[in-house]
């Protein structure tokens, strides 16, 4: 029997250079907004639900990003990240601070200066170097 694939969705939301994160505290880093499909949902949908659920604002997607995969114990997860951007007037709070400390405006350049998860540091180096903007 295949095990089928958790999917999930997030957003690399960009402005001027800095990408938002957020600090996950059990696992000590950063990492974007996102999570699971809900059943009828799109990977687009999915990633503007959760941007609004975690940090509370509306954003336009851009563009599809990347996609990772990773399996955690013994579950398949697939996870796509879109390129967005925040609609006019939206001002990021985090929404579940009970999981997650400080919000954060990284500047993308300076990536490796920061404790970041794995598809963060992958779309960051694709943003720098294909100009994903």
């Amino acid at each position: 029997m295949e095990n089928k694939k958790i999917q999930v969705a997030g957003c690399a939301i960009v402005d001027d250079g800095k990408v938002l994160l957020r600090f996950k505290k059990s696992k000590q880093n950063y990492e974007f907004p996102g999570g699971k499909l809900e059943p009828g949902e799109s990977l687009e949908q999915a990633a503007q639900r959760e941007a609004k659920e975690e940090v509370g604002v509306a954003v336009e997607i851009i563009s599809y990003a990347s996609r990772d995969r990773w399996e955690i114990f013994g579950r398949a997860f697939e996870g796509h990240v879109f390129l967005a951007r925040l609609l006019p007037g939206q001002i990021p709070r985090e929404q579940e601070p009970q999981n997650f400390g400080e919000l954060l405006w990284m500047p993308i350049m300076e990536y490796l200066n920061y404790p970041i998860s794995s598809n963060v540091a992958k779309f960051c180096r694709e943003y720098l170097t294909k100009s994903l903007a």
